[in-house]
């Protein structure tokens, strides 16, 4: 298991779909099932509680 954060040309961190996917087709393209991967997406718990009381 990978644990990846994709980043922007800048540098930065990035939680795009359009940064994280070609990293994680390319991981997938040359490891195939032999790896599972988990993006960073940093959705908490106390996000997704907060984001329910609205």
């Amino acid at each position: 298991m990978v644990h990846l954060h994709a980043r922007k040309r800048t540098g930065q961190h990035s939680l795009e779909i359009e940064d994280n996917l070609p990293l994680y087709e390319a991981l997938k393209d040359k490891l195939g099932d032999s790896i599972l991967v988990q993006l960073t997406t940093e959705l908490s718990v106390n996000t997704v509680l907060r984001s329910s009381k609205r």
